[in-house]
């Protein structure tokens, strides 16, 4: 079954977004006539394009929740989307309460950590449903060495499980 309202949403969205790509000239025009300052201005532009941004995301959400064919994979997928507007939204506060920006931060960078994680988790689950066990896989491979200067420094990991539980420790 489809989103009944998939359709009559992306054409609202496209009428946004030209009606948006046009008028946003004449308001920064406007702006120069009035006297704005240009933070004033970098705040409503910035607003402008949040208000852009949450709908994609929330509809790329929507529509990964409604064709939930791989929950293994799209579980990540739908944690990794909810980025844009949490960063978005930081950027955007950031911009209008300056003072504000050192509360902020911590929250987009924790989420930040989450999401590389998930993005982790996410190839993991994938190589697992290609391959099957991954550390299987990887042992037949041949040894890799590490790129430079970091063959230098850190003695090379056996392909396997050690290569995997590096590669994890590296991510967290």
């Amino acid at each position: 079954m489809a989103w009944p309202f998939r359709r009559v949403f992306r054409v609202f969205w496209w009428v946004l977004c030209t009606a948006t790509f046009c008028a946003l000239p004449l308001t920064i025009w406007e702006f120069r006539n009035q006297g704005w300052s240009p933070h004033y201005m970098g705040w409503f532009i910035g607003g402008i394009f949040v208000i852009l941004t949450i709908p994609i995301a929330v509809y790329e959400v929507a529509m990964h929740t409604e064709y939930y064919t791989r929950p293994r994979l799209q579980r990540h997928v739908i944690r990794i989307l909810w980025m844009v507007p949490i960063y978005s939204l930081d950027a955007w506060f950031a911009l209008r309460f300056k003072d504000a920006r050192a509360y902020l931060d911590p929250i987009r960078e924790i989420y930040e950590a989450y999401v590389i994680y998930n993005f982790y988790a996410y190839l993991m689950n994938y190589l697992e449903d290609e391959l099957g066990l991954v550390d299987e896989h990887l042992g037949k491979k041949a040894q890799v060495q590490h790129i430079w200067p970091c063959n230098y420094i850190l003695k090379p990991w056996k392909m396997g499980q050690e290569f995997i539980w590096e590669t994890k420790k590296v991510c967290l």
